[in-house]
């Protein structure tokens, strides 16, 4: 059981993050419970944002400095994978054409004009919004959200229809069973318990601009694609995580105006 744990983690962080792991030929058994482990990817991000945090403070590094290296930690860590995604939808969102074309665009491997623009201007807003943050403890949920957003996102795999018969999205629905969703179920709301603990008005709102979220990227996922892809989850993942903080931002004034905070 030690060794299929230990397997899965590999897996897990072998595929969504560019952290080195134990090579090994993978079978089925391996890739079956990775999913679980999916949030541990985003727990590692958080730590060493956390630790930049808290080195930058030390260092009394300038704030958009700061911001800056917190902003490149999980693109490095991760490699790229979930932004490649979020560039290739926006490829097939601004194309305007028909679902076979969309996901056709998206499985294109060159980059158009839309995702370079549609990369650059997330990289501003979230660059922008977190140097205007000034309160530790939306910084802290701001860290644990990615542990948060990859329940998220492996749960929507398991639930939502996908848009392709074949694919890495669907092997991954395929080989996962009911305990992969329980796993991660149970791990989402520790988080949130986790998060709400850390601050009650920032984590109630950061809850509710993800039901929100949830609710409008699944109908947009049906309507222009006919159901998920790795790409359009790629694509939620980050969203997700700048809503989070601009969620975190808008609060933390709303409080002030309220002389709350």
């Amino acid at each position: 059981m030690l060794k299929k744990i230990f397997r899965s983690i590999a897996v897990a962080f072998s595929i969504y993050s560019r952290i080195p792991m134990p090579q090994f030929i993978w079978n089925s058994d391996d890739m079956k419970y990775d999913m679980i482990f999916f949030p541990w990817v985003g727990g590692v991000i958080g730590a060493v944002m956390l630790a930049w945090y808290k080195l930058s403070d030390y260092l009394q590094v300038g704030k958009m400095g700061q911001v800056l290296i917190l902003v490149a930690i999980p693109l490095i860590i991760t490699g790229g994978f979930h932004f490649d995604g979020f560039m290739d939808t926006e490829d097939a969102l601004r194309s305007y054409k028909g679902k076979e074309e969309r996901l056709k665009i998206m499985e294109d491997p060159h980059i158009g004009a839309f995702a370079v623009i549609g990369a650059f201007v997330y990289i501003l807003i979230l660059t922008g919004t977190m140097s205007m943050i000034g309160s530790n403890k939306g910084f802290y949920i701001i860290f644990c959200s990615f542990f948060l957003v990859r329940c998220l996102s492996g749960i929507l795999t398991q639930i939502l229809k996908s848009a392709k018969k074949s694919g890495m999205l669907k092997d991954t629905k395929d080989n996962s069973g009911n305990k992969v969703k329980i796993f991660l179920i149970i791990q989402m709301i520790l988080a949130l318990i986790f998060i709400l603990y850390i601050s009650i008005p920032f984590g109630m709102g950061v809850a509710l601009v993800m039901v929100c979220y949830i609710l409008i990227f699944k109908h947009r996922s049906y309507k222009l694609f006919g159901g998920v892809t790795g790409d359009l989850l790629g694509r939620f993942l980050c969203v997700a995580e700048l809503l989070i903080v601009i969620s975190i931002f808008l609060i933390e004034n709303i409080l002030k105006l309220a002389k709350i905070y």
